[in-house]
């Protein structure tokens, strides 16, 4: 049996370990849950405008 392999990119993401804190704190890339996050996070709930220019469509990409 062939020994099963990771990709580069979670060979490299594991190395982090413990430096980048608990893995239930990562989020997803959803403009969003970001923002959501961001506002619970901070305790502020006043982002600015309701449009961000550009932020759906660099996120889309």
């Amino acid at each position: 049996m062939k020994a099963l392999e990771h990709p580069d990119w979670v060979r490299r993401l594991n190395l982090f370990g413990d430096a980048v804190g608990d893995p239930s704190r990562l989020v997803g890339l959803d403009a969003d849950e970001l923002l959501a996050l961001a506002c619970s996070t901070t305790g502020l709930d006043d982002i600015g405008e309701a449009q961000w220019p550009g932020l759906t469509e660099t996120y889309e990409r």
